[in-house]
């Protein structure tokens, strides 16, 4: 398991002992202990003393700061029965769930939470001549032209694959394979976007955030950054017996695409890696493609980020 995804998982750890801590001063909460969280649990232990201390520090006030806007996370009554705490595998994330950690009740209750580890990247799509995603991602399938556009790609790196080449041995990678994708991918977007309009904006970001509502915890040094995704309006409800302390809003879709280019550097370059989505109500959104290995394959990886947010998305920066 890679380091940044070995100190996510330790971070999720954090996160459920944190809520496990704060949740048991009010009345009793369950662990579900699962494989998920056995996993979870074996990333954390094999942190220092230090490291584990530092994820603990980092969780419990962003934990303290979510039960300002979820009364329901409170005990009121001893005929309530006891909230499940639960981390969600790996499994759920591919299925359009991105949320790590998973509270609920007796009542069809649930709060979700993703937890990030020194990033705030929203998906970490692949793309490959076998991966529709234009089906995978709106529900709308890709032309035949864009799949005639990018086979000839995938084949040169299969056949680069067979003969053991490394990626940092292809001098011609910028031009040939990230920035050929690339194209490629912005007009079958913007086709897309022509062919089925008011659609694909409001698609795009549903499959970025997820199907789910949830608060999104992020870890920096002495900071965390909450965000709160609630397009369904399951979160910041109150319970029977009080009202949030905080009012959220809830999330608006973006409904068009204003502009889609290659990012430009401070110095004016063109980057060859990078496109930039500008959508409707303040949705920014970048895609920078990136191999996923050492080894030259026929697959490779998109790193997608929230990089302008809309005003009906509310952030928080909570200090530990």
């Amino acid at each position: 398991m890679a380091g940044q995804t070995r100190s996510g998982k330790a971070f999720e750890f954090a996160i459920l002992k944190s809520f496990e801590a704060v949740l048991e001063s009010n009345g009793p909460c369950q662990v579900l202990s699962d494989s998920a969280f056995r996993s979870a649990e074996l990333e954390y232990l094999s942190l220092s003393k230090i490291q584990q201390s530092e994820l603990n520090a980092a969780a419990l006030p962003a934990v303290r700061h979510l039960m300002n806007f979820e009364p329901m996370l409170e005990y009121h009554s001893p005929l309530q029965l006891p909230l499940q705490l639960a981390l969600q595998s790996d499994q759920s994330g591919i299925e359009g769930d991105v949320r790590d950690i998973v509270i609920s009740n007796s009542a069809n209750w649930q709060l979700g939470i993703s937890a990030k580890h020194q990033h705030e990247a929203v998906k970490h799509s692949r793309i490959s001549p076998k991966i529709d995603f234009g089906e995978k991602w709106l529900a709308l399938p890709c032309s035949s032209a864009y799949h005639l556009e990018v086979l000839p790609v995938f084949e040169r790196l299969a056949k680069l694959r067979e003969n053991g080449t490394l990626w940092s041995e292809l001098d011609d990678k910028d031009e040939t394979v990230y920035e050929a994708l690339l194209l490629a991918f912005r007009r079958e977007l913007l086709r897309l976007d022509r062919e089925h309009p008011s659609k694909v904006a409001a698609a795009l970001a549903s499959y970025l955030i997820g199907k789910q509502d949830f608060y999104k915890i992020m870890k920096f040094q002495q900071l965390n950054k909450i965000q709160v995704f609630n397009i369904n309006g399951s979160l910041n409800n109150p319970s029977a017996s009080k009202k949030p302390s905080v009012h959220l809003e809830r999330l608006k879709l973006p409904r068009r695409i204003v502009e889609f280019e290659f990012k430009i550097d401070e110095n004016g370059m063109k980057s060859k890696t990078t496109l930039e989505l500008i959508l409707d109500g303040g949705w920014q959104i970048s895609f920078r493609i990136h191999n996923a290995s050492s080894r030259v394959e026929p697959s490779l990886k998109f790193d997608i980020g929230l990089i302008g947010r809309p005003n009906s998305l509310p952030t928080f920066h909570v200090l530990w």
